[in-house]
C-alpha cells in the first residue's frame, strides 16, 4: 500500500497531506494487523465474543481506505515521471526487499532459494501494489494529459461510467479478472483520475466545511461495520466485497480523507520527514521475509496473551513500534542514496 515519493509538489511539502500519508500508512498496519493477521472473524467468535468482533470490524472498515488514499494523493498532485524520483523508489524496494532477504538468508532466518529469490525480483503475486504502483506511473504521461485537455462534461461524463461499470462489475458482482477488488492498476486509474477531477474543478461537495467531512467519514466506518456485523451475523459473510478497495463506501471514506486533510493548512517539519519514509513502513512489515514468521505471529501473540481493552491499546503500542523502526531503518537507505548520487550525477535528471 503505499505512495513512492514519485508525485510532484511544491518546494515545501504541504505538511497536510504528509500527514494523511502518515495517517493511511498506519491504517494499513492496522488493516494487516486485524483481518489479514489474526484472520477474517467468525460466527463462533461473534456468538462468543460480539463486543470484541465488533470493535474488530470496526477497526477495519475505519482502515480499509488506506491504499485508495494513497493513489488519491498521487492523483491530487499529479505524478510527473522522474528519473531521479523513480530510480530513487526502486532502490527504496531494492534496499528493503532484496537487502532483508540476504540478511536473513545470510544469518539462517530463511531460506535462500529460488522461490525466495523470485519473490525479491517481485516476480510473484506478492508485492502486488509497487507493480501496479509502477504501471500507473508510466500511464502517468497519458493520464495527464486527459486531465489537462479534456473539458469538463467529458471528463465528468468518463469519471461516472467508470465507477458505474467498476461497482457493478468489478464489486457487485466481480465479474471480471481485472479489477481484482481494487488490487489493480485499472482501479488505480479511476481514483487517479478522481482526485485530479476534484482538485482541478472543486465540485461542491469537496468545499463544504471539515465537518461535513468528519461526519462523512464517520457514516462510512459504522455503515461499514454495520453491513458486516450484521451479514456475519446471519451467517452470511460478505468479506469479499465489504473488504474490496472497489467498494463504493470505501472511496468515498478514502476521498472525504483527502477532502478533510486538504483543507487543513500548516508546516511541520517533522511531519514531512516522517512522511518521506512512510513507504519504507509497507515494506518492512510485508516484506515477504517478515510477515509470515514475524509480522503475523507478533500480532497474534499480543492479541491471544492483553486481555480487554488493554489489547487495542498493546496492539497500538506495537504497531507504532514497527512504524518508527521502518522510518529509523529508512535513513540508512537515504544516507546510501545520497551517495549513489554524488557518484552517478545523471541519476538527479
Amino acid at each position: 500500500m503505499l505512495k513512492p515519493d514519485t508525485t510532484i509538489r511544491n518546494a515545501h511539502r504541504e505538511s497536510n497531506i504528509e500527514l494523511l500519508r502518515i495517517l493511511a500508512m498506519f491504517m494499513v498496519l492496522v488493516v494487516h494487523a486485524d483481518f489479514y493477521a489474526l484472520g477474517t472473524p467468525t460466527y463462533d467468535q461473534l456468538c462468543n465474543k460480539p463486543l470484541n468482533v465488533f470493535a474488530r470490524i470496526f477497526f477495519e472498515g475505519w482502515a480499509i481506505g488506506c491504499v485508495n488514499i494513497f493513489v488519491l494523493i498521487s492523483g491530487w498532485f499529479g505524478i510527473r515521471p522522474k528519473l531521479k524520483s523513480f530510480s530513487s523508489f526502486l532502490f527504496q524496494c531494492i534496499f528493503f526487499i532484496v537487502g532483508i532477504y540476504l540478511i536473513f538468508s545470510a544469518i539462517g532466518l530463511v531460506d535462500f532459494n529460488l522461490s525466495g529469490v523470485k519473490d525479491s525480483l517481485m516476480l510473484t503475486k506478492w508485492y502486488w501494489f509497487i507493480k501496479a504502483y509502477i504501471f500507473l506511473y508510466i500511464l502517468s504521461p497519458v493520464l495527464n494529459s486527459f486531465i489537462g485537455h479534456t473539458e469538463k462534461k467529458r471528463y465528468k461524463i468518463l469519471l461516472i461510467a467508470f465507477f458505474t461499470f467498476q461497482s457493478i462489475f468489478g464489486w457487485l458482482y466481480n465479474s471480471t479478472e481485472w479489477f481484482v477488488h481494487g488490487y489493480s492498476t485499472i482501479s488505480f486509474i479511476g481514483l487517479y483520475l478522481l482526485a485530479a477531477y476534484v482538485k482541478k474543478y472543486t465540485p461542491k461537495f469537496s468545499t463544504h466545511n471539515k465537518i461535513l467531512d468528519v461526519t462523512v467519514i464517520a457514516v462510512m466506518t459504522i455503515l461499514f461495520a454495520i453491513i458486516s456485523y450484521f451479514s456475519l451475523n446471519l451467517q452470511y459473510p460478505i468479506w469479499d466485497a465489504m473488504l474490496a478497495y472497489t467498494n463504493p463506501i470505501v472511496i468515498i471514506m478514502a476521498l472525504f480523507y483527502l477532502l478533510l486533510f486538504s483543507k487543513m493548512k500548516f508546516n511541520s517539519r517533522i511531519v514531512n520527514w516522517v512522511a518521506a519514509s512512510s513507504f519504507a513502513v509497507f515494506l518492512l512489515h510485508l516484506n515477504h521475509s517478515i510477515t509470515e514468521p514475524f509480522f503475523k505471529p507478533l500480532i497474534r501473540y499480543v492479541y491471544g496473551n492483553t486481555p480487554g481493552i488493554l489489547c487495542i491499546l498493546a496492539i497500538g503500542i506495537t504497531l507504532v513500534g514497527i512504524f518508527v523502526l521502518a522510518v529509523l531503518l529508512d535513513q540508512v537507505r537515504i544516507f546510501l542514496w545520497h551517495q549513489i548520487c554524488r557518484i552517478v550525477p545523471k541519476i538527479n535528471k
